[in-house]
């Protein structure tokens, strides 16, 4: 799940608010776009199998358990990986997934950074492409993964 803007015209906005698009918070500081929430399930090739849009000003903690339990409902039981922003899971909700087997893969909140950072940094560098090099921590169940991008860092 993600939260999105558009940039589009006032006539284009108008119409995407009759539709339940609104002018949520953005944290790119956009206030003059339309803010939406999307939710979007790809297949492992990258092919879309289905997708919710909501509307800006919509919590996106609020959304996603609902959200999971559509997919599963509708497709079934899989072994899905879910991808997420940070802020959008509460421990609460995280502790649920566990508890039902869901996976998942979440930035890990900047709270809780510290409580990582030191044994992560001592960890050793991974290759994991050309460009890309990873350190990997596990503690208990989860895994902690830095990831340091030099296509990234030249952007």
């Amino acid at each position: 799940m993600k939260a999105t803007h558009w940039r589009r015209d006032r006539i284009v906005k108008l119409v995407l608010m009759k539709m339940g698009k609104r002018f949520g918070y953005s944290r790119g500081k956009r206030s003059d776009c339309v803010q939406v929430v999307v939710a979007l399930v790809l297949t492992p090739e990258g092919f879309p199998v289905a997708y919710e849009v909501y509307a800006g000003n919509t919590r996106d903690t609020a959304t996603l358990e609902e959200f999971l339990d559509r997919i599963e409902k509708q497709y079934g039981k899989s072994r899905r990986t879910w991808l997420m922003d940070r802020g959008i899971p509460t421990e609460r909700t995280l502790e649920k997934m566990r508890s039902r087997g869901i996976d998942y893969l979440v930035g890990t909140p900047k709270g809780h950074l510290t409580h990582v950072e030191k044994p992560l940094l001592e960890q050793p560098w991974i290759q994991a492409r050309e460009s890309v090099r990873v350190k990997i921590l596990q503690q208990e169940s989860e895994f902690y993964v830095y990831v340091e991008s030099h296509d990234r860092v030249a952007k």
